[in-house]
């Protein structure tokens, strides 16, 4: 039996890598917590770091079952808003490029979120 390797195209591996370093960088925010720190909400808003995690998660593998298996693999109507214009179509790149922003802005909620709990910043 032979192996076959799979062999992506140059913006496909471009993507997926800084897919790759925004899931490092969100996981590096939340290393050496402990369950309290993680379910702590050291702001104004509801928001806390495992909750954050949890949400990064369950809304990109959302995404990506639609990419493989269409809009019926949505659990939940997306929100009317400017960019969710109701019908319309997302190539996968597209939805690829959204999880990827939308990754990288809840890492910098988190760095927010970690350095009200101990002080400690990304960097």
């Amino acid at each position: 039996m032979t192996e076959e390797t799979l062999t992506l195209d140059p913006e496909r591996t471009a993507l997926l890598a800084e897919l790759a370093t925004a899931r490092a960088a969100l996981v590096t925010t939340t290393r050496d917590l402990t369950d309290e720190q993680a379910g702590a909400r050291p702001t104004a808003s509801a928001l806390c770091l495992g909750g954050l995690i949890k949400h990064v998660a369950s809304v990109g593998e959302g995404w990506m079952r639609f990419v493989v298996e269409g809009p019926s693999a949505m659990t939940y109507d997306l929100p009317e808003a400017p960019w969710n214009e109701p019908g319309g179509v997302r190539s996968a790149r597209q939805v690829l490029v959204h999880v990827i922003a939308e990754t990288a802005q809840h890492t910098g909620h988190a760095d927010i979120l970690r350095e009200s709990i101990d002080g400690r910043t990304a960097s």
